[in-house]
């Protein structure tokens, strides 16, 4: 009876884990593909960003704010989807900031190179 629950509630979350991984490896697979057999397109992108670079700014902190705001909602749902407790769901939405600060972190030190600014501040190479 428990081994049946747990094994219904495993391929619950398996079905969800898949309908979120195969669009994800859709996408990088032709991603890496355009970027093997055209790699033009790649250099006329990266050009594109470096010269809208305060617009790809204002997109990028404006993902990363809606995500801050939809947190608690995807939490819920995913909760539900995997068959999560409400303690572990009402925890998970607690972890809104944590999550929200984390990001920013990780924004501020991979997209902005904060680390290499920093560096050339103090008048490093």
């Amino acid at each position: 009876m428990v081994v049946s629950k747990i094994s219904s509630r495993f391929l619950a979350g398996t079905r969800s884990l898949l309908r979120l991984t195969v669009p994800l490896l859709i996408i990088g697979i032709s991603c890496a593909l355009v970027n093997i057999y055209y790699p033009a397109l790649l250099d006329s992108i990266t050009k594109s960003i470096s010269h809208h670079q305060s617009a790809y700014f204002i997109f990028r902190w404006g993902i990363l704010f809606s995500l801050i705001l939809i947190w608690p909602y995807f939490a819920l749902t995913l909760g539900r989807c995997f068959g999560a407790s409400p303690e572990q769901i009402s925890q998970w939405r607690k972890e809104t900031w944590r999550v929200g600060t984390w990001l920013i972190i990780v924004e501020l030190l991979v997209c902005e190179n904060l680390i290499v600014k920093a560096i050339h501040l103090l008048g490093g190479p």
